[in-house]
Formats: C-alpha cells, structure tokens, sequence
C-alpha cells in the first residue's frame, strides 16, 4: 500500500489517495508490440487496454480509479525501433482505492444462481475462485471468498489483481510485482501484527466507559468518554499488545518466554457534568480535577476491583491486559485557556520572544511550518513550537531522498528487501557526532528495526550496560501476589526519552539532539557553533571532552559515542 500526492492539483488542494501499484515486466512478449506505422489500436495499445478492463472486472467498485500506462520510455529512444522498444520497459498499473471498506472487503457477492447468463459469465471469469455461497438473507448467489487475517486484508487487492492477471494473460508469477507490502516486516512483532489486538482494546474501553458512567460516589458524574491514544483511531504505530499482567483480578499468570515489564498508557478523556461550582484560579482547577481522579479511581477499586494507581496529574486504571490513563477535560479550563491565548498581551509576549529567539540564532525560529485545520486556523496546535528551521530542512532533505530512492524502486526492476529498507535507515554520517545506546536497556527492544553500528569516526567512550533494568522479566520476578506483580510494571518508562531531555536541558548551548523516539539506539549530535575561547581569553571546551561528559551523563545507558565532525568555531 503506498500513499501517492498528486501532483496535477492545485496549490493548497493536494489529494492523498490510498493507492496499489503494480509493475508488469512484459519483456520478449511479441503480443505487446507490432512493427510498422504508429495506429490507435496499435498492439500496445490494447495490451493496456486489456488489463484495465481485467482489473476494472476484478477490483470491481474496490477501485476508483486505475491507470495503465507505459509511457516511462526512455527520452532518447529511437522512433525507427517502433513501439517494440516498449517491451523492454515494464507496464505500471495504479489503482486509487474507493474506500478502505470496499477494499478490505472479504466477500464478493455476484450474480444471483437464478440468473444463469450472468452466472456463467461470472464463473467463466473467476474460474476456480467462483463459488455458490447461501447468504443471512437467503439469497442464493456466486461469490468469491478472500479469506484473511485481519491485519493482512490490505493484500486483498493484491492477490484480486495477481490472480486476474495470470489467469486470463499469459504471465509468470515474477512477471508482476505489487508495490505494496514490502515494508510491512518493519509493522510485525513475531509473525502477526499486533494491530490483530485492536478488537480487545475497543471491547475494553467499552467497559471501562460502561463503569465509569455508573460510578455514584462522586459529586459530579461521568456524561462522556472519550479516547485519545491513537491506538483507538488504529493509527498507532506500535499498536499496544495485551499484558498478562495488567488484568483486573484474577492467579499470578505463568512466565511467559518474554513478557516485557515496561507498558504504555493509553490515555482516556473524561468529561464531568456541568456545573458552575468550579474555581477560577488554573491551579485550583487542576487540583480539584486530581481529587476527582482521586475519587474516581477508588470508586473503581471499590466496585469492581479494578487495579488503579494515582499521581498528582492523573490516574492510571489496569484493565483486560491494558493500562488506561485518565485525565478529566472540563469547559471552564478550556475557555481560561483561550481567554489566555486571546489576549493582546499574550500574543505580544509571543510574539517577542519568537523576534528574539531568531535575533540570537535565526535556526531557532519556533515558526518555521504553517499547517492550519478547520479547529486550528492559527496552526498553533501542531506548529506552535515546533519544527524550528533546522529540524525542517533535515525533514525536507530526509523526503526528497526518500522520495528518489522510492521513486527508483517502483520504477526499476528491485526487489531486494535490503534496499526497500534503506527507506527507513537514517544515514548517521549526516550527524557530527553518534551515541549508541545499549539495546537490552530500551524499554521496548523489539521494536528495533535496524541495530546502529559504527565503523567511522573517533571512537571518544565506551560504557558498560546497567543491571538495574531489564526490558523484559525474570522468573525471579514472578514472587508474590498478583498485586505485587503488578507494582513490578514500569508505566510508561522510557529512558531514552528522559536522556534526550536531560541532554537537551544540560547541553542546549552546544549540541542540538536528534533521536528516534519509536525505539532506536542511536542518537545523532549536530554542533552549535561555539567559541574557542572563554571570557577573559581562556581556552574554551575540548569537543571530545563534551562527548566524553555526554558518555558519562548516560552512565549504564550509553554503549559509544563518535565523534564524526569536528564543530565550527567561532572566534
């Protein structure tokens, strides 16, 4: 599946559209061309217009639309060759999704039995795929059955199109390449995609809403629930797996060959009834939203036994192999906030401190990107703060080598997984400096795609891992009761995250950091630039002496650090 912006629209009204492309290599086939003068039903011609009308009959309303060209010839080609040229080339088909309804669909439902014309035409195309299938209703029709994993129903369109092409042309399997699954190794954990988990977490978040809303003990009762992780949306990238561990009662689980002790939080939204009774100060409001928490996640306990834990900003609920983190919205919060940012005041203030931050170090702009929604015109939702334009431009350059590499593989005959994955490899040449981390320290250390490893630069330290955590249990820490088992998971535990704030907040004025927050070992390092010298004419800090202090600072974490480039200094 690959997600194509069409360049035919205009400025500020570009489409993204769902699509599958397929990549016909048709070499030595003499039906595909034909000597002579160029005419309009030429054999090339109707060779694309064949397998359209196919796809069209097979895809059926899967598609919205489908394009078959040939038209990637090369510029200097001959036109004494004739069109015989084009069956060097392969023949590129794209289909446009209608719907992800239509195109996850299972079943196809055809002509009814009754109808025999229709009904031989449907077999004769379908052949062995046809089948006369009794439905719910009682209708008694043809159909095809693409019978799938859930996760796997997005390759439905993939075996339609593969299965119509070589039935009714006369191709070879390796003859037809689908643009469309080779990078979803980097979605698996183990052999499934645990985005097959999905069904549990909704059936879940169900009852957690169900409990909610009966709670009595409270002086305000739940009206709503509303999910915010995007897990609930299936737009998460590491959608979460239930643990055997965060259930709400029940005996201590048995070990599990890798039962991680670190889990995410799913956060959850709650909306309280309305009343005119709340403070007006912001810090009154919060803490009486956290004795709401409070009250909230002991009515839980109390009445269903469910697992809760309790900070100062939320409560974290443990629930069918899920934690739910909830947090308490409320009106009167959200207009002082917008009274706040409405004001003339805080816009100047704003507006100075952007002007001042640019005059010191014009790459520390906050608003470097622009992206306005229907709820957000001011884009200061998602733009506010960040990409400055350091951050953008490596954005920008990490695309457009991204897009040409892509661009070369649909285009040319490569099928090495290797390659597809260069997609997802961050080069770290293009950093200054390199840490690697220890990879059995990560909280989640299958979720690590491509291990980091150097062969270039000035190795500056090396650091021995910690044994004070361990990303995954040992029976040792299956002693005590569930309960106590439970005290044992790590929420929302992420060390590399706390190390990139740590880093940023003890060296922001030398380094700026750049990290992988999905999982990654490595942390890339670009120099600010500096002066040599201190106040008063003293030599400044070695570079390598600032890498060996960040070598230290991750103590236990830190595996190496590299020095690739040495910074620009300033006199």
């Amino acid at each position: 599946m690959a997600l194509i912006l069409r360049n035919d629209c205009p400025p500020f009204e570009l489409l993204v559209n769902v699509c599958v492309l397929l990549r016909l290599d048709l070499k030595g086939k003499s039906e595909v061309h034909a000597s002579g003068i160029c005419l309009d039903d030429e054999c090339w011609r109707l060779y694309e217009q064949k397998v359209h009308s196919l796809l069209n009959q097979g895809l059926n309303n899967r598609a919205k639309l489908i394009r078959v060209t040939w038209r990637n010839t090369l510029s200097d080609c001959s036109i004494e060759n004739g069109f015989s040229i084009l069956d060097r080339e392969p023949l590129l088909v794209g289909v446009s999704v209608s719907s992800m309804k239509n195109a996850f669909r299972v079943v196809d439902i055809g002509p009814n039995a009754e109808n025999k014309e229709e009904a031989l035409k449907f077999r004769k195309f379908w052949g062995e795929k046809a089948e006369l299938r009794r439905f719910k209703d009682g209708t008694i029709a043809e159909s095809t059955v693409w019978e799938s994993e859930h996760w796997n129903r997005h390759l439905i369109l993939k075996r339609i199109a593969e299965y119509v092409l070589l039935r009714h042309l006369s191709l070879s399997k390796e003859s037809i390449v689908h643009i469309m699954d080779q990078l979803d190794f980097s979605l698996l954990h183990g052999v499934r995609d645990p985005i097959s988990f999905s069904g549990s977490l909704l059936e879940a978040l169900e009852v957690l809403s169900k409990r909610l809303r009966l709670i009595q003990g409270i002086p305000l009762k739940v009206s709503s629930v509303q999910p915010l992780d995007p897990a609930f949306r299936f737009t998460s990238v590491f959608p979460p797996e239930p643990h055997p561990l965060a259930i709400d009662k029940g005996d201590v689980p048995r070990l599990q060959k890798l039962m991680p002790s670190c889990i995410q939080p799913l956060e959850v939204m709650i909306q309280l009834e309305g009343s005119g009774n709340w403070p007006m100060d912001d810090i009154a409001i919060e803490k009486t939203k956290t004795a709401f928490l409070l009250k909230i996640g002991e009515s839980l306990q109390n009445s269903w036994g469910m697992t809760c834990t309790a900070t100062e900003d939320d409560v974290d609920v443990f629930m069918s192999g899920y934690v739910f983190r909830l947090k308490i919205w409320h009106e009167r919060g959200l207009s002082l906030l917008k009274r706040e940012d409405g004001s003339d005041q805080f816009k100047w203030n704003n507006f100075m401190l952007t002007r001042k931050g640019y005059e010191e170090n014009k790459q520390n702009v906050s608003a470097a990107m622009f992206l306005a929604t229907a709820y957000d015109k001011a884009s200061e939702a998602w733009t506010r703060f960040s990409p400055n334009v350091s951050e953008l431009k490596r954005l920008v350059a990490y695309a457009r080598s991204s897009a040409s590499l892509l661009n070369k593989l649909i285009l040319q005959d490569q099928i090495d997984s290797y390659k597809w994955e260069c997609l997802l490899r961050t080069p770290l040449n293009n950093y200054d400096a390199v840490i690697l981390l220890h990879r059995d320290k990560l909280p989640y250390p299958q979720r690590l795609l491509f291990p980091s490893e150097l062969n270039q630069g000035k190795h500056v330290a090396r650091g021995n891992a910690s044994k004070v955590f361990q990303p995954f249990m040992s029976p040792g820490d299956f002693k005590g009761s569930l309960e106590e088992l439970k005290n044992k998971l790590l929420v929302n535990f992420d060390p590399l995250r706390f190390f990139f704030g740590d880093l940023e907040k003890e060296f922001s004025n030398m380094f700026k950091v750049w990290y992988d927050s999905l999982g990654g070992d490595a942390i890339g390092i670009t120099w600010d630039r500096f002066s040599s010298k201190k106040r008063g004419g003293e030599e400044g800090e070695d570079p390598v002496d600032i890498l060996k202090s960040v070598g230290q600072f991750g103590k236990g974490f830190v595996r190496s650090v590299y020095s690739l480039k040495s910074p620009r200094l300033m006199n």
